[in-house]
């Protein structure tokens, strides 16, 4: 089981939390986790793993994507 605590600690974010975050919905997410250049994504556990985002590296691939 995962512990949402540590997880946070590490600054990881579920794939609903990073939707609220970046004020998208879910289907509008994992359209962008699925293109060439995300870097953010992280899975954790065995085999396929569950997915996580990394919040610092969706913060630098949103400033990338807006130019800022």
């Amino acid at each position: 089981m995962y512990n949402m605590d540590e997880l946070r600690a590490k600054k990881l974010l579920t794939r609903d939390e990073a939707a609220f975050y970046i004020g998208v919905c879910k289907a509008t997410l994992q359209k962008i986790i699925y293109e060439d250049d995300f870097p953010a994504l992280v899975r954790i556990g065995h085999s396929r793993g569950r997915v996580f985002i990394n919040r610092e590296k969706l913060d630098e691939w949103i400033d990338t994507k807006t130019g800022k």
